[in-house]
Parts: C-alpha cells; sequence; structure tokens
C-alpha cells in the first residue's frame, strides 16, 4: 500500500463478500495486517541465520546433523578432524560411519530407536571406539530442530579424552596417595585449618587408642581434654600459622593408665597440617635396658669376659680388670687362654669343652693367673654366644675369685675357730644338715639371703626355707644325697623361697665327717641373681641389634676383612644373593666396575681407621646382572672383638633414572624449540635482548636466526622500550602469561600477535619463553563479528514487535526491546531481574505451559496465540514465535511477540456484526412468514 506522505507498507491481507438478504453480495469487508515489523524480524532472523553459519563452520566443537533413518546431512570440519574423515565421506552416509565395525550398527540401532521414540539424551558422556581404532571420550549434547519442514537431530561433539586422562591420573594419584598412607608402619593425621581431623590412617588408630569413627570430623583439642595447654598444642600451633615444619617427642598418658612416648614430625599442607607419628616407646624402653645392661656390666662384682669363636677377647669388664690386673685396652684381641692361663686342676680340658658342646655351658672351678702370673682360685661359668640363626659366635665366661673361699675352706679343715670366724665374716650363705636334713647351723650370710632369721631354720628342715609344693621333693633329695653319698659338687639353681621370692643361687656342697663321725653336708650358697641378668641381657642385646637390623627398611650390610659376615633381608633383595651365597662374597665383587676400585679401598681404609668419605653413590650389579644404583652410607664397628664395616643402603636407581630423563627431557626441548611449527623466542627480560629464535620465528619476521639474536625485542614490539619492559616483568613475575601486542617484520609491515610467555631458568638465569601466534586475521574477523553484533542489536532495539530474552527454568526477564515496553507498558529496569509469572505477564498460564512444552519438545514454537496483562491491566492479544539459544552455557527463551489486540478487536466485531445481520435476516424471514400467513 501507499500511505499519504507516499510510503510503501508492506501488508497482508484478507476478506469476507457482505451479502443482503436475498444472498446478493453487495460489498467486501477487508482486514489488513502490517508486515513492516515482520520483514524486519525476518532479516533479524536471516542475520542469525548467518551467524550460525559462522559459528558452524569455525566452532572447535564437533557438530552433526543427521536425520531419523541415522543418515548425516550436514557436519562441520571440526567433526571431520576429529573423527578422522573428510566430509564427502560422511555426508549421506549412516552416523554409525565414525565408530569400530563391531559397535556400530549396534550404536546406529540405538541412535534412530531414540529419535523416533522422541526418547533422544540431551547431555552425555562416552568413551568410543572410532574407525581406525582410537579410543576418544566425548562429551555430547543432543537437540531436535526443523529445516525446512523436515526433522532432524543436531549433535553437538567435544572432545573430553585428555581431561578423563587428567581426571583418572588424579584418582590414581589421590588413590595411590591414601594407599600408601593406609600402609604406612608410621600413624598419619591431617587436621584441618579449623582443628578438625580430616584423615587418620590404621596406624594411629592404634598409635592413640582412638578410632576414626572417635576422630574424623572432630575436633583435636575436643578429643584430647587440656592439651591447648601443653608445649605440643603450642608447636602444633606454631606450624599451623607460621606454615613452618617441626619435630617434637611427646609423651602421651592413655585413659587406663597406659603410656605412649612418640616421635612426632609436623608439617604444614594445603588443608592444614601433617602430623606423622613413630612410636619409640619400646625403643625408649630398650634404651633404657641396654643402658640398665652396661652399668650392670660395669658394676657387677664377677670378672666377664667375652671372646669370639678364635677365642680373642672381645669384652673384658671393670671387674675384671680389678680381678686380673689387666686394663681392657691391653687384652682385647689376644686370645683367652694367652691372658688368663686357665688350669684345669678338678676336671680335664677335654671334659669342660665336651660339656660345652653338648649342653652350651659348664660351670666348676678353675686356676686363672693375673697380669702378676699369681694363680687365682676361680669359679666360673662358661656358656656358648649364638647369633640369631642359632650360630656359634664366642663364649662368655662369669669367673668369681673363689680364691679367699678356698683358704676359707682350708682353714676350716684346719682349725673350728678359724672356721668359726670364716663362718660368721663370709659374704657366702653358709649352711651345715645333717643326714636327717636338719639344718645344724647357718651363717649370717646365709639368713640375709634367705631372708629368713637364724632361729627359723636351726634345728628345722632344710626345706623349711623354701615354698610348700617344693619342700617335699628337697627333703627326699637330701635324703638319697646321704645314701649314696653322691652329691653334685657345684650346681647353678633357681630357687622359689617361702616368701614368694625367686633367685638365683650358686651352690659348693662337700661331706665331712664330724667328731663323732656322722656325716655332715656343707653346702655354700651364693645368691647369683645379678649375674642371670647380665647373661639374659647379653643374649636380649645380641637379639635385639638381629631384630632392628632385620625390620630395617634399609639394605644393612657388615664386612669384615675382605668378606661380608652379615646381611639383612632387605640386603638380600636388593643384590638378588642369599646370605650364604653373600658371606662367601667379597664386599667389592658385587659393585659396578665402573666403581670396584673406589669401593675397595675407602671399605679396607675404613676398617684400618683412616678417615674416608662415609656417603656416596655408586652402581651395583645384582645377581641377574641389572644395574642399580644405590645411596650408600657406612661407619666403623667392632664385631666379634674385631674391626669391621657397617654399611646401609638404598636403592636410588628411580631417582638416577629420573635425573636421566631430566637431562632428556631438557634435551627434547632444546629440539622441540628449534622445530617446533609455532613462533618460539627466548627472551632476557632484564635486556630485552632475543637469547635464541626458531625457524618459524625466522620466517614469520623475515631476519634470519642470527640476526634475530643479536636484535632486542623492543626494536620489533611496537611498545615503547619502558612498556615493553614493564611488561616483560608481568611475565618474569608470572602475574600475566598471556599479552596482545603488534610486532614489527623486517619488509615493515605490522602484525597482531598473541604472546604467550612463561618463566624458565637455564644456567642460574631467568628467560622468557614465548610463543607468538599471528592473530591479524583474528581480529579482522572480531571486528566484523563486532559490526554483525552492532546491526543484531540495532534491529533488536528497533523492531516494534515486543522481542525478550528469558531464563528458560523460571522465566526470568533477561532482556526486552522497546516494543516491549510500547505493548506492555513495562520499563526495562522494572522487569529484568524478576520472572513473568512474578509479574503476572500471562493472563492464562496455560499458555506460558505450552510455549515450554513446545520448546522443550522441537526446540522452537511457531505462530502461537496467547493472551498477556499489561502493566495498567489491560489484556493484549500476542502472536508469538520463539527458540531456545544458551548464553554462557544456560538455556533461555527468544521469543518475538507481535501486539494482534486490534486484529482481534476487529475480528470480534466483525464476527458480531455477522452475528448480527444473520439475526435480522431470521427477523425478516419470520416477519414474511407472519404476512403469508
Amino acid at each position: 500500500l501507499i500511505s499519504k506522505d507516499n510510503r510503501e507498507i508492506p501488508i497482508a491481507d484478507s476478506g469476507a463478500p457482505i451479502k443482503d438478504e436475498n444472498g446478493k453480495i453487495i460489498g467486501v469487508i477487508l482486514v489488513f495486517r502490517d508486515q513492516t515489523s515482520e520483514r524486519a524480524a525476518r532479516g533479524t532472523i536471516i542475520n542469525s541465520e548467518r551467524q550460525f553459519r559462522m559459528i558452524w563452520e569455525n566452532s572447535l566443537d564437533g557438530m552433526r546433523l543427521c536425520n531419523a533413518d541415522g543418515i548425516i546431512v550436514r557436519v562441520n570440519p571440526a567433526f571431520c578432524h576429529m573423527v578422522g574423515k573428510p566430509e564427502s565421506e560422511l555426508v549421506g552416509k549412516p552416523l554409525s560411519i565414525i565408530y569400530d565395525e563391531y559397535a556400530a550398527d549396534h550404536i546406529l540401532a540405538k541412535e534412530i530407536e531414540r529419535f523416533q521414540s522422541d526418547t533422544i539424551e540431551p547431555h552425555f558422556e562416552r568413551l568410543v571406539t572410532l574407525h581406525d581404532g582410537r579410543s576418544v571420550w566425548f562429551e555430547l549434547s543432543n537437540s531436535k530442530i526443523e529445516i525446512n519442514g523436515e526433522k532432524l537431530q543436531l549433535s553437538i561433539f567435544r572432545n573430553i579424552t585428555e581431561r578423563k586422562l587428567a581426571e583418572k591420573n588424579l584418582r590414581d594419584s589421590e588413590e595411590r596417595f591414601h594407599s600408601t598412607l593406609d600402609g604406612m608402619m608410621e600413624g598419619a593425621q591431617i587436621i584441618g585449618f579449623d582443628w578438625r581431623y580430616l584423615y587418620v590412617n590404621k596406624t594411629a588408630e592404634k598409635h592413640f587408642h582412638r578410632s576414626k569413627m572417635d576422630l574424623l570430623g572432630k575436633k583435636f583439642t575436643g578429643v584430647w581434654s587440656g592439651i591447648d595447654q601443653t608445649p605440643l598444642f603450642a608447636v602444633l600451633t606454631h606450624c599451623m600459622e607460621e606454615r613452618v615444619p617441626a619435630q617434637i617427642e611427646n609423651e602421651f598418658n592413655f585413659p587406663g593408665g597406659s603410656i605412649g612416648i612418640f616421635e612426632l614430625s609436623i608439617q604444614p599442607i594445603p588443608q592444614g597440617i601433617f602430623i606423622l607419628s613413630v612410636d619409640i616407646s619400646e625403643r625408649k624402653q630398650a634404651e633404657e635396658q641396654i643402658q640398665y645392661q652396661a652399668d650392670l656390666l660395669k658394676n657387677v662384682s664377677d670378672a666377664i669376659i667375652a671372646t669370639d669363636v678364635d677365642k680373642s677377647i672381645t669384652t673384658w669388664n671393670p671387674a675384671a680388670e680389678v680381678m686380673y690386673g689387666w686394663k681392657a685396652e691391653e687384652v682385647l684381641e689376644k686370645t683367652y687362654h694367652e691372658v688368663i692361663k686357665p688350669e684345669y686342676r678338678y676336671e680335664s680340658r677335654e671334659a669342660v669343652f665336651e660339656s660345652i658342646d653338648k649342653n652350651g655351658t659348664w660351670s666348676g672351678e678353675i686356676v686363672h693367673h693375673d697380669k702378676d702370673g699369681k694363680p687365682l682360685s676361680v669359679l666360673s661359668t662358661i656358656s656358648v654366644l649364638k647369633d640369631i640363626s642359632g650360630d656359634k659366635i664366642g663364649m662368655v665366661s662369669i669367673n668369681h675369685n673363689i680364691t679367699e673361699q678356698k683358704q676359707i675352706e682350708e682353714q676350716i679343715y684346719q682349725s673350728e675357730a678359724q672356721f668359726r670366724s670364716v663362718w660368721e665374716q663370709s659374704l657366702d650363705g653358709m649352711r651345715l644338715v645333717d643326714e636327717n636334713g636338719t639344718v645344724i647351723r647357718v651363717n649370717d650370710a646365709f639368713c640375709q639371703m634367705m631372708g629368713i632369721d637364724r632361729s627359723e631354720i636351726e634345728g628345722k628342715s632344710l626345706a623349711e626355707i623354701y615354698s610348700r609344693e617344693h619342700r617335699e621333693h628337697i627333703e627326699k633329695m637330701h635324703r638319697e644325697r646321704f645314701r649314696t653319698r653322691t652329691i653334685k659338687r657345684y650346681s647353678e639353681q633357681e630357687v622359689v623361697l617361702r616368701d614368694g621370692r625367686k633367685i638365683w643361687i650358686e651352690v659348693m656342697n662337700s661331706f665331712f665327717e664330724s667328731g663323732n663321725k656322722k656325716p655332715i653336708l656343707l653346702g655354700i650358697f651364693r645368691n647369683i641373681t645379678e649375674r642371670k641378668q647380665v647373661e639374659k641381657t647379653l643374649r636380649e642385646s645380641e637379639a635385639l641389634f638381629r631384630a632392628l637390623a632385620e625390620n630395617s627398611p634399609a639394605a644393612v650390610f657388615i664386612y669384615q676383612n675382605e668378606y661380608f659376615v652379615y646381611v639383612n633381608k632387605v640386603g638380600e633383595d636388593l643384590v638378588g644373593y642369599s646370605a650364604i651365597e653373600m658371606y662367601q662374597t667379597r664386599f667389592w665383587d658385587v659393585v659396578h666396575p665402573d666403581f670396584k676400585d673406589l669401593v675397595r679401598e675407602r671399605g679396607l681404609a675404613r676398617q684400618r681407621g683412616e678417615s674416608v668419605t662415609n656417603h656416596y653413590e655408586f652402581k651395583i650389579i645384582r645377581s641377574d646382572g641389572t644395574e642399580r644404583w644405590i645411596d650408600f652410607a657406612a661407619g666403623q664397628i667392632v664385631y666379634q672383638g674385631k674391626p669391621a664395616a657397617i654399611g646401609f643402603a638404598y636403592d636410588i636407581t628411580e631417582r638416577k633414572q629420573a635425573e636421566e630423563a631430566l637431562r632428556e627431557s631438557e634435551e627434547l626441548f632444546r629440539k622441540v624449540f628449534s622445530r617446533h611449527a609455532a613462533v618460539k623466542l627466548l627472551i632476557d627480560p632484564d635486556t630485552g635482548n632475543i637469547v635464541d629464535a626458531n625457524e618459524a620465528a625466522a620466517n614469520f619476521y623475515g631476519w634470519s636466526i642470527e640476526k634475530l639474536k643479536k636484535m632486542k625485542i623492543q626494536y620489533i614490539n611496537t611498545l615503547s622500550p619502558d612498556q615493553v619492559k614493564e611488561e616483560m616483568e608481568k611475565a618474569r613475575s608470572q602475574k600475566r602469561v598471556h599479552f596482545e601486542f603488534r610486532h614489527r617484520r623486517a619488509d615493515g609491515s605490522i602484525r597482531d600477535v598473541d604472546v604467550f610467555s612463561g618463566k624458565i631458568e637455564t644456567k642460574g638465569k631467568d628467560l622468557l619463553h614465548s610463543i607468538i601466534f599471528d592473530t591479524t586475521d583474528r581480529k579482522l574477523a572480531e571486528i566484523a563479528l563486532h559490526d554483525s553484533e552492532e546491526k543484531f542489536r540495532k534491529a533488536f532495539m528497533t523492531t516494534p514487535d515486543s522481542i525478550n530474552i528469558n531464563r528458560m527454568e523460571d522465566g526470568l526477564y533477561v532482556s526486552i526491546n522497546k516494543g516491549f515496553t510500547r505493548i506492555m507498558g513495562y520499563t526495562e529496569e522494572e522487569v529484568i531481574g524478576k520472572t513473568s509469572v512474578e509479574m503476572h505477564i500471562w493472563d492464562d498460564p496455560e499458555d506460558r505451559k505450552k510455549l515450554v512444552e513446545g520448546l522443550k519438545e522441537n526446540g522452537f514454537v511457531e505462530n502461537l496465540e496467547a493472551r498477556f496483562r499489561a502493566k495498567n491491566g489491560e489484556i493484549r492479544y500476542g502472536m508469538m514465535s520463539a527458540s531456545v539459544t544458551e548464553l554462557n552455557g544456560i538455556k533461555h527463551i527468544l521469543s518475538i511477540t507481535r501486539d494482534i489486540s486490534e486484529r482481534k478487536q476487529a475480528e470480534e466485531a466483525l464476527r458480531k456484526s455477522q452475528e448480527q445481520l444473520r439475526q435480522a435476516q431470521k427477523m425478516e424471514a419470520l416477519g414474511q412468514l407472519s404476512r403469508l400467513g
């Protein structure tokens, strides 16, 4: 139509004839609809389609359109690259063509079934095997769309393989971390910044007598009442607040009276603090026991002498120094017989050692000689020393000087007077018993030893001093001795006294006749309980060393002269030989030839007492021929009385391999840098000097690599030198890694570039590793896109129809145009951030329900008529077309609504006019009938 002011107005019209009462057409009623806004909206849609094509072609996500039969209708370049096939091999083919042949038919059937039953999966992640055998993780988004009346399925693919691998690696790392912590022999706890337990392993449960259920989620100060007043809590607080590690030994008193001593290592971690606990209670007790044993060894009154298998003296206690006159340093490594020159007067030497070999011990009288050659009568107990394997490693003898005792015995025989004097003054207990077992006489030392008064035993049975359950047996044995006149002249035994005490006694028995010729048994008693404790301590000390060595995480070796004499299980596993094989091997024979001379020289020098390096690294060769690196620490010891060396080794092969891998990685970096297709520069941030450039940089800038290495980046970058310096400092401090610059090339052209720059350290100096991408074409595209968006914005704001964007899930208004304000009466400030339901925009909520259901089903709705309530309460009619779009990953509704209120009013007026006409025609017909009648 042509308006009065000569404007062209595009219209859509509809008409109906007007008839008279005879049915004759007497006119026409026409209804015109202005299509100016509709055509403007169509132009906007065309522009949007152009934008869609741009997105389709340039998207990094793969996009695919398939029909209801699973035939590929269209794919974008990203999809072709992702599946490894050109567009010509995909379009017109079933969607299964991209998959492995074993799964292809199944996938095609399922996709067709879902499409036709309208049960497509809108979003999911799936691992698939492609036609070329690659296994790829895809993130898929599916939706139905309609193009030219045909329903299609749009699938958007994103390759998330790297993300999935990273997630798996993270899970595996976390599982290894927790598995490591759960399997540790040390206790492990993690406490958060709010002092609540975040993690506790099984060892920590055992250490602190609390289960995980009692600890996890609970506050540290709540579990341990009063601990906030202790030095331990002060150390924990300092570590938590200052983020510094600490170590402390702490004693815990647990409910029930038990005590635990722990070595705690505290480290700050991102979650709070990590506490590693080692129970050292037994170690502390062992240290105290060892100290007690050492003190006992020093202070015992008997001479204690230990020898190795060669009978060389390895132990000579202070009492031995006093008894024999030799200092320990004078006799160590000399033979037992060479020093004390034993004489076997009461039994032959062969009989003594036969007893030792058979029973492991022998006790009896022997004559030794002191430093001056004076003979000493000695009551000696000789026992075999064995290692943890039961092998003999030497002997120990406990020697009591009975020279005076022997003289006393002689005096007893010579003089009763002398006997009484010795009897009363002897430190040994003495007892005379007749053949009936009646005690005739005891001395004070005996009474003190047995814990009785003289009146309680003299004239009574000798068994009275012992526990009741043993008395009958003791009396029987005594009668048998007198009957056969056979006694064991010397014995050691543990007895239970009547007060319940258990003591070890050394007993010497002898018969003699009294004045009336009746036999009397003389018993001389010595309390040897302390000596027995010393012997036990020596055995336990040897066992303790074995236990510590066998349970050490390090390989432990002892070598003496040239050969190994001890290796623990970890050491056997490290070298691949059994302990027996090791004992026949020289200590340098397992060393790699490159280090053999070094290890041999240091090992022998160490045994000679020379100062050599104690800690170094070298390679060994295992029994299977493989090479392993070890971290080795060694020290000098005395083993079985002779100089030896002890070594502790840790397998560091993996660390060495990691160091080699790092070196290879650095070499690889050089190769990757030089040959990489991307433009790369190494820049000195202090001066701007270009330290290195790759071939791609030479091609891009137009200068040779040698020329570039003589230039400064300030010449290439169009910023001022001060600005370039400021940007380099940001990259060095890692405040920024991405920059946008304009760079100058050799031909004088200026190019827009994206620069990704990070700090690397080489030979102790900071350099910037910069990767440059030419973004000139992208910048031009962005400008074109901005112009296109500006056009869209103007079309959006100027169209007379109502256009609004609402969040799909709740109808929240995100944007409206001026047409919305003109039709509905609401300004932008009044609706943005509110929902259509909240503002009662919909006169009939069922209309909005139809809109949402249609969008969910098809992704768009066309020509939906609905009633809306304007700001002034007036009901407006609108014809709405809408589609689903995503903004920042959230689904929104883009709707265009044309105000058809006037058309509706005209249609209503026409309807009423036609109704009135029909009524009039009926009345006219009735009137004619009445006139005829």
